[in-house]
């Protein structure tokens, strides 16, 4: 799951044009909705500089943006994605018309997205049959919502990705073998031995005062008790 921060700071338009490397994806009219083919895809990103896909919403149009650091790294991702997707057109956008750059009087709201749960907990995936059903698809519900965009706005949602190294769930291998209620068990002694540290502190129980008072009373008749014989040991 996700969470969004609002971010409401001005962003000022940079006076100078700063060289950007992107391009649009035009997919075919006719396309398998396929999340193995897009799985690959993303599988054979394997660069070690960060890109971004993105979605454009501006005024009667939607487009698909894929952007890179560099030249090279543009390039080969280009490359993969005509390998995975042959049909697929892709145009460069001149820096000028890069729709993150903000011209005079131009400014910016930013929103970011995070993750709610743990890095190691899985996200919702969509298999082959599901892509295939009405209303699965999360894309269409983004494409949607950029489409009242009114003259001189454009909305952007961008998604930066970067290779995870080899070992980052070096630290998460645990988790596969323990079980999911381990640490609520151990969260619940915890608090059953708080507990108990926090009446013991407090003073004795119930039971402890009941305890101590048939014991006085015991201890009170057997005195009594002994107290009788001897008077009467002393009238002999």
């Amino acid at each position: 799951m996700a969470q969004a921060v609002r971010d409401d700071r001005r962003i000022e338009p940079s006076p100078i044009a700063p060289k950007s490397y992107v391009v649009q994806i035009i997919p075919p009219a006719e396309i398998e909705r396929e999340a193995g083919a897009m799985e690959n895809l993303l599988q054979s990103f394997s660069l070690s500089e960060p890109f971004t896909l993105e979605l454009c919403g501006e005024p009667k149009q939607q487009r698909f943006l894929l952007r890179a650091g560099s030249t090279s790294a543009l390039r080969t991702l280009c490359q993969q994605i005509l390998a995975q997707y042959p049909q697929a057109q892709l145009r460069r956008i001149a820096s000028a018309n890069d729709p993150l750059l903000l011209r005079p009087g131009e400014s910016a709201m930013v929103g970011d997205l995070g993750l709610r749960a743990a890095t190691w907990l899985p996200i919702k995936t969509f298999w082959n049959e599901e892509m295939t059903q009405t209303g699965t698809d999360p894309v269409v519900s983004l494409l949607a919502a950029m489409e009242p965009t009114s003259r001189g706005e454009r909305i952007i949602c961008q998604v930066a990705l970067v290779s995870a190294p080899d070992t980052w769930g070096q630290s998460y291998k645990r988790k596969a073998i323990e079980s999911p209620l381990d640490q609520e068990r151990k969260e619940h002694q915890q608090q059953q031995g708080q507990q108990r540290s926090t009446s013991t502190s407090a003073g004795p129980d119930m039971r402890t005062i009941l305890v101590g008072m048939i014991l006085l009373m015991v201890g009170g008749r057997a005195t009594s008790g002994i107290l009788s014989m001897s008077g009467k040991s002393s009238r002999s």
